[in-house]
């Protein structure tokens, strides 16, 4: 009888993969304390192994696995085909025909994204589950239901050795947003089936989380309280100036600022336009519809931390200091003369004001080349700290000293035109209430009373 922790087991250490024991007629680690974060070496195998264990399971904190748990062949095929579609090279494994599992690598753990769970005539339940952080799927063992052993297979349908003959870092990579776009795609397709009367809902899904937290998939009761991180209550102008120095081909940045779009215009459709546009140059767009399942994605959960746009007027600051520093200071940066200080626009107006001598040491290291021509070398340039050119420049914004006024504007003007800077601030939070424009006027919807 075969021993498939015996025969497997050493070389998936080898290969990077965590893996756990599965006792005969099983599909978890039964008698194992704490394997969640068991990280076996060859002497823990060597004791599996003479207590009788002879399965072989692999977390999937590092390693996560579509689990497509659907016993309708042709759905599941679909399935199958859109996911390689998207995320090819995903090794698959095969339990009970034809549900199947694809085995893949991720950068940044997250835990398990669950579909919807529906029901058929037949009494068959079927579900899509992304299997990440506290899980493991079997790798080798016989399955319980088929007592025949798991198998695995390429793309084309041969035979593989599955994950024993493939490095964990050599697997392709999904993450947390790809996890919930699977589910999204099951349950366009469940949707249908629902709609034609052969499928019905019996259990709800979960969305994953990034922090080791769960939460909710597709319950609109479940929504996060996102004003409790607010918006910045930028203009178009302001979104559209930042998102033209983000550059949208990394994809973690392209994912990032897609959910920063989201919480800044409140998932709403201008929102998602904004995120289009700026999408199409990216090698990660494929389509319209793409986009579209991935920005239903980015509804920030009830326990997770949305990602706000000043992530990206972060970057995009950055990028412009690159581009042309001097410019960067002057929008920036204004020079208080009360108490020979630097006060950064960026920031807000009761932040602490730099001393002029500490802003110095500060920027010391971003240097600039400016032209510095001798008559010998009318091409000679030479490095200079780009504060020392904003000191000098005869644009460099200043301002006299500081002032509290219940206003938003930032820089506050006299009547001799003495200009200071607005101590006052107030957090912008986005109004929780519903409201409609009446003549031009927005007021508070009223709510209708129970007689």
């Amino acid at each position: 009888m075969a021993n498939y922790l015996q025969e497997y087991g050493s070389g998936l250490i080898s290969n990077g993969y965590h893996i756990v024991p599965i006792r005969r007629g099983g599909k978890a680690p039964n008698g194992v304390s704490g394997w969640t974060t068991i990280e076996a070496d060859l002497n823990q195998l060597g004791q599996w192994i003479s207590a009788g264990f002879e399965g072989v399971g692999v977390l999937t904190k590092n390693n996560p696995a579509i689990d497509i748990d659907i016993l309708d062949e042709d759905i599941s095929r679909e399935m199958v085909e859109r996911v390689l579609g998207s995320y090819p090279n995903g090794l698959i494994r095969v339990g009970k025909h034809p549900k199947t599992l694809l085995a893949y690598k991720t950068d940044a753990p997250f835990r398990k994204v669950r579909s919807n769970t529906y029901e058929d005539q037949f009494g068959d339940q079927h579900a899509v589950e992304i299997l990440g952080d506290g899980q493991q799927y079997v790798a080798y063992a016989e399955h319980p239901d088929t007592l025949r052993p798991y198998t695995w297979h390429n793309e084309d349908n041969t035979a593989s050795q599955g994950i024993f003959g493939v490095e964990s870092a050599s697997l392709p990579i999904i993450r947390l947003e790809d996890a919930r776009l699977v589910v999204g795609w099951f349950e366009e397709v469940a949707q249908r089936k629902v709609l034609d009367g052969g499928w019905v809902k019996v259990r709800d899904g979960q969305g994953g989380g990034s922090g080791g937290e769960e939460d909710d998939f597709g319950d609109p009761e479940t929504e996060n309280f996102s004003n409790l991180r607010p918006r910045l209550n930028l203009t178009e102008a302001e979104i559209l100036r930042a998102l033209s120095c983000v550059n949208s081909d990394d994809y973690d940045k392209w994912i990032r600022v897609g959910m920063a779009i989201w919480h800044e215009c409140g998932g709403s459709e201008e929102g998602f336009n904004y995120w289009h546009d700026w999408s199409r140059p990216s090698p990660n767009y494929t389509d319209e519809r793409s986009c579209r399942n991935r920005w239903r994605g980015f509804r920030t959960r009830r326990r997770g931390r949305p990602i706000t746009f000043a992530t990206v007027l972060h970057w995009a600051r950055e990028v412009r200091m690159r581009r042309n520093p001097l410019g960067e200071f002057k929008e920036r940066y204004v020079y208080v003369a009360d108490g020979d200080n630097v006060h950064d626009l960026g920031g807000l107006g009761h932040d602490k004001p730099l001393q002029l001598k500490e802003f110095k040491n500060m920027k010391a290291n971003i240097i600039t080349t400016v032209p510095a021509p001798t008559q010998n070398d009318p091409e000679r340039t030479k490095r200079v700290p780009v504060h020392q050119l904003w000191l000098t420049d005869l644009d460099r914004k200043t301002a006299r000293g500081f002032a509290y006024v219940p206003t938003y504007k930032k820089i506050l003007v006299d009547e001799e035109k003495n200009e200071y800077i607005n101590t006052f601030h107030t957090p912008k939070f986005v109004n929780p209430c519903k409201t409609v424009i009446e003549n031009g006027v927005e007021k508070l919807d009223e709510v209708p009373t129970e007689a």
